[in-house]
């Protein structure tokens, strides 16, 4: 029974994220607008809200222009792992990582964290704000409620963003629980917080197809043609001042 309830926790909360489509749908739009101005889109998570950064760039079947932050210390290939709990709380680290992102004004930082309590991701946002940039947060306002800020300034990354995103995961992640083992399990933050973002590219491409705009989506390099190849290098050489990942 473990993996029907987890899949029932899962298309629970999918629904609670539906029913906010209009945050998405928002978000979007802010985003394509930036697009269109020559900005630049970014997404900074720290530990396991890094891997939906990974996700989203260089994919096939994704958009050229999602730009990843890989700060050291805070992607999952640190070791001890256990590091990036403790990278997370260093105050000042946040500033750092944005002054050296290049993130200016009128570009997009989306900030990916659950709880957005800690020190890290609180500074990079207030960091991008002074830089005049867009910060939209993915966090869980559930989670989000339930915990106080690690950070000196009081506040949380959803009390700083311009836009806030639910990801709607439970408080502490876990999403099923057997009460009489004392046991929660099943982290549901990273499956929806992926599924709120193909959503948004979704209608940042449908923003697109309607304005004219032929959308720069990648093509997956193992289709059995060469010319995969050359349409990806030629997205990248075409939308170069939008990319940092080169």
């Amino acid at each position: 029974m473990g993996a029907r309830e987890y899949w029932f926790a899962v298309k629970e909360r999918l629904k609670a994220i539906e029913a906010d489509i209009s945050a998405i749908q928002n978000a979007a739009r802010v985003i394509y607008t930036a697009l269109k101005a020559g900005k630049r889109v970014f997404i900074f998570g720290c530990a396991h809200s890094v891997i939906l950064a990974e996700e989203m760039f260089y994919r096939a079947g994704g958009l050229v222009f999602w730009n990843p932050i890989h700060a050291p210390g805070l992607t999952m290939d640190t070791r001890p792992i256990s590091y990036t709990t403790y990278v997370e709380r260093l105050e000042g680290y946040g500033r750092v990582i944005v002054e050296r992102s290049g993130i200016g004004t009128g570009d997009v930082l989306i900030i990916v964290s659950t709880s957005g309590r800690n020190p890290v991701p609180v500074e990079a946002a207030l960091a991008a704000k002074e830089k005049g940039a867009t910060v939209i947060a993915l966090t869980s306002l559930e989670y989000t409620q339930n915990v106080q800020s690690r950070h000196p300034s009081g506040k949380k990354v959803c009390e700083i963003a311009d836009i806030v995103l639910d990801n709607h995961a439970p408080f502490g992640d876990a999403s099923v629980e057997v009460p009489e083992r004392g046991l929660k399990y099943g982290a549901v933050s990273g499956i929806l917080g992926i599924y709120i973002l193909r959503a948004i590219e979704a209608e940042i491409i449908d923003f697109m197809l309607q304005e004219g705009w032929e959308p720069p989506v990648f093509r997956s390099s193992n289709l059995p043609t060469i010319t995969s190849d050359e349409h990806n290098r030629r997205l990248i050489d075409q939308y170069r001042n939008q990319i940092t990942y080169e």
